[in-house]
């Protein structure tokens, strides 16, 4: 399959290279191979998205990237990550109940960094991001959360 999606990638054949990375990724994701499923489904979602062949296909892509990078606690990247899908969605009627779901595993990986300046900023960002947000559930365990952190726990800068 790697020599079929060279091939495709040089000749220009980009949806078929983006639905080979996809399916190489969840061929890597079957066998617990994280780092090379994050790589293709991160590959794949860029295709998608940069030769607009499918914004949902690519947003698919870019969860399992999320996820992957929270489980190889690449903490960053999941966050940037999901602020992103959050961005995107809140726009879409089909997407936009995802947001707080979004912005909820944004905030976790924040919490997980033990950083009270970031979650304390992240919070803020979101309420601006969507002024719905702090209404949500989610908002409020986020916050419970960051509150009831201990303090010997926080890194503050």
């Amino acid at each position: 399959m790697s020599k079929s999606l060279n091939l495709y990638m040089e000749t220009g054949s980009f949806p078929s290279t983006a639905k080979y990375c996809q399916v190489i990724g969840k061929l890597y994701e079957v066998e617990q191979n994280i780092e090379k499923a994050l790589i293709n489904f991160e590959r794949a979602a860029d295709l998608f998205q940069n030769e607009k062949l499918s914004t949902f296909i690519a947003n698919d892509c870019k969860q399992k990237v999320a996820h992957f990078s929270a489980q190889l606690e690449q903490y960053s990247r999941e966050i940037a990550m999901n602020e992103d899908l959050a961005k995107q969605s809140l726009n879409k009627n089909l997407s936009k109940s995802s947001v707080k779901g979004y912005l909820l595993n944004a905030g976790l990986c924040q919490l997980f960094k033990a950083d009270a300046a970031a979650v304390s900023n992240a919070l803020e960002h979101y309420e601006e991001l969507d002024p719905t947000f702090p209404g949500t559930h989610e908002y409020k365990f986020l916050a419970t959360a960051f509150r009831e952190m201990p303090l010997s726990s926080r890194r503050i800068r």
